[in-house]
């Protein structure tokens, strides 16, 4: 129905107008959308932060830690895809892992004032609340009418990609499974009044056969964060309003 008042609204000469967004969003300064998330009233990444936004953050305030040297160590854990060559076999390749939490700090400083890696609290209420929703099958194509590219191909690459995985799985799919806050990356998280203060929590796509890893079994707890580069860890942010 939407397709069609937009195709009525062409014929009249009138301007199309963006899709109805079921969620409200705002853009970071790298272009990539955050969605409200009521449950801990706060705007949350929609994804997992990309490379794409670390390489957009490079060209935006260079020399501030994040250099090429530093980056190529990084892509050698997880190697690069182009938003234009994402598939549901490789999508993992487009998000920004082998991160340690004070770099992921550092990178939220960078997009300013209230931006914050979560708190595990945090991160486990806004799954909770996202993974008891169905997935909104327009949201990803509304919010890409919003952004630049190769902003918005990465985006609905991603989804497609998601999308393909579900359905060979016959997996019915939340909201927090299209945030991929199941099947992305263990997001560090801060565990505020515990010695292990950085964990990680998620569900990753490539495990060992055997490894059970989940929101439901609750976080994994590296050793020395401080030092522990994986292509399995990566973060999200969230911003304060």
């Amino acid at each position: 129905m939407a397709a069609d008042r937009q195709q009525a609204a062409l014929l009249a000469g009138e301007a199309p107008r963006a899709p109805e967004l079921p969620l409200p969003f705002e853009i970071d300064p790298t272009g990539f959308p955050l969605v409200w998330v009521e449950a801990i009233a706060a705007w949350m990444h929609w994804l997992p932060v990309s490379k794409l936004q670390l390489e957009r953050c490079q060209r935006q305030a260079p020399g501030r830690g994040f250099d090429a040297a530093w980056y190529d160590h990084l892509l050698a854990l997880n190697p690069h895809v182009a938003p234009a060559r994402v598939t549901s076999e490789n999508y993992h390749r487009a998000l920004l892992t082998g991160i340690l939490p004070a770099e992921a700090q550092r990178f939220a400083a960078l997009l300013g004032a209230g931006f914050a890696v979560p708190t595990l609290d945090e991160w486990l209420r806004a799954w909770s609340s996202l993974d008891a929703m169905s997935a909104e099958r327009g949201l990803p194509g509304a919010l890409a009418h919003h952004l630049d590219e190769p902003v918005r191909t990465l985006m609905l690459r991603i989804d497609s990609a998601l999308a393909t995985t579900a359905a060979r799985a016959r997996r019915h799919r939340t909201l927090a499974d299209q945030m991929l806050l199941r099947f992305g990356v263990l997001e560090w998280v801060e565990r505020q009044g515990d010695p292990a203060r950085w964990v990680g929590i998620g569900e990753p796509a490539r495990l060992a056969p055997g490894v059970r890893v989940s929101p439901e079994r609750g976080p994994v707890v590296p050793d020395r964060p401080e030092a522990f580069r994986s292509y399995l860890f990566g973060f999200r942010l969230i911003r304060k309003a």
